[in-house]
């Protein structure tokens, strides 16, 4: 087993994910994180949903979506970025095709795993009324915990601390992708 706190949740050149529900947090998390890290590029679903159709979701167009949004992550890796996919990825299934992409490029992938309450999120979605009650339900429902032979798994509260600690920028991980 890896000591994560040898770890940096921050790593150059690794595909990131986050994995939360709807209105936790995720975009925060990670606009903070672009903030800090060098060659950064964030892909959003739901900004690929609003730049292809305008709506927040259409069930048809979702592999237009997705296929999109791997699209541009297989890009950006090439390029030798940091990329960040800034998604719900809450069941073991969604995050299958990162695993997948993090070994066929030979990167380590780093899960972001915001853990902010269900009846938080509600809250935040009656306040903002950004989406019908009842997709954070299902989320909800099928929410699978993210696991370590997924790849590296950090809390958004781990995450945070680490982007404070003055010392981070000579925190980098030296150790070997579990996804080799």
């Amino acid at each position: 087993m890896i000591d994560l706190d040898l770890i940096s949740p921050l790593r150059s050149g690794d595909l990131i994910i986050t994995v939360g529900l709807p209105l936790s947090g995720k975009s925060t998390l990670v606009k903070n994180c672009s903030e800090y890290m060098p060659n950064v590029v964030v892909v959003c679903p739901d900004t690929i949903r609003l730049a292809l159709h305008g709506n927040q979701f259409i069930g048809r167009a979702e592999p237009f979506v997705w296929a999109i949004a791997q699209t541009m992550a297989r890009t950006f890796l090439m390029q030798g970025n940091t990329v960040i996919i800034d998604a719900t990825n809450t069941t073991v299934e969604r995050r299958k095709m990162w695993v997948y992409m993090a070994r066929e490029f030979k990167k380590g992938l780093t899960i972001y795993h915001v853990k902010t309450p269900a009846d938080v999120c509600r809250e935040r979605n009656k306040a903002l009324g950004r989406l019908d009650e009842s997709i954070i339900d299902r989320m909800e429902e099928q929410f699978e915990r993210p696991l370590a032979d997924e790849g590296y798994v950090f809390t958004a509260a781990q995450v945070e601390s680490y982007l404070y600690t003055p010392s981070y920028p000579f925190r980098e991980a030296t150790l070997p992708s579990p996804n080799l």
